[in-house]
């Protein structure tokens, strides 16, 4: 026994002055496997995504998802997965992301979700509202066939003075962008400063309240859920005060807009105990 303890205590007395003399190598090797660690859980993650069943999806298979979740989100927010180009319509790519914006909105629609907010950083989607609703259109004329009743998908810009009071709508779809976050917190701070300046606000009257008012707009209120078509969380300029208490949901290593990603989503969004922070 004694033999054995000796053995021990002569294999771990030199690490403490390996770690003296070298710390760089061994923090550069222990980086070196967190990397390689994380590369090994990305790929896995990527093939469960390859070596899943494709769903079969229509009203009927949406429906039949909704009936056993106990809550979706009214509002649904999602970061558009594709690069716009900058000629309107030009090429195929172009042309499948108008067709899957039409197949989303559908799917939404399905869900029972009312409010379906877009948000594409550049605003390229925003100049092609026109055709953008006619491929949602063309799309709902095909999934609902079988319905027998098309639902009313109206397709708009955030800031227009007929976004989200479309009563007829079933779906609303709302075009967002970069200028609707920072550009619009920017020109409620220059109001408010003007307000000051002109003796109408006291500064201290100024607090989170006051904020939270003013940049509360009634044509786009906050998303309950928002979902990422993309292996990383990147928000890409997302309105900031319209997202404090949205669920964000993505799956690592997804990399393509697919619809067991929206079905995950909703799924794991009737899981969430919203607390609120209590």
């Amino acid at each position: 026994m004694l033999p054995s303890i000796l053995i021990i205590i002569l294999l771990i007395l030199p690490f403490p002055l390996f770690l003296y003399t070298f710390p760089d190598i061994l923090y550069k090797s222990l980086l070196s496997v967190l990397h390689l660690l994380y590369n090994i859980q990305r790929f896995t993650s990527s093939l469960a995504q390859i070596r899943k069943p494709r769903i079969t999806v229509s009203y009927d298979s949406i429906k039949q998802v909704i009936s056993i979740v106990d809550r979706i989100p009214k509002h649904l927010a999602v970061i558009y997965w594709r690069r716009v180009e900058e000629e309107e319509g030009n090429g195929e790519g172009v042309e499948i992301g108008y067709r899957e914006i039409g197949k989303l909105a559908c799917w939404a629609a399905s869900a029972g979700i009312k409010v379906l907010s877009i948000y594409e950083a550049e605003g390229k989607l925003k100049r092609i509202v026109r055709q953008l609703q006619h491929h949602v259109d063309a799309e709902a004329r095909r999934f609902f066939a079988r319905e027998g009743n098309i639902p009313i998908l109206r397709v708009s810009v955030v800031y227009n003075s007929s976004s989200t009071e479309d009563i007829q709508a079933d779906l609303q779809i709302i075009l967002l962008s970069r200028s609707d976050g920072r550009g619009r917190i920017v020109e409620v701070t220059k109001s408010l400063a003007s307000e000051t300046s002109l003796g109408n606000l006291q500064s201290d009257a100024i607090d989170v309240e006051r904020i939270d008012q003013a940049l509360s707009d009634s044509h786009f209120t906050e998303p309950q859920q928002l979902i990422m078509f993309s292996p990383e969380i990147d928000l890409q300029g997302f309105p900031p005060w319209q997202l404090r208490l949205t669920e964000i949901f993505h799956i690592a290593g997804n990399k393509h807009f697919d619809y067991s990603v929206f079905q995950e989503a909703l799924i794991k969004y009737a899981k969430i105990d919203k607390r609120f922070g209590r």
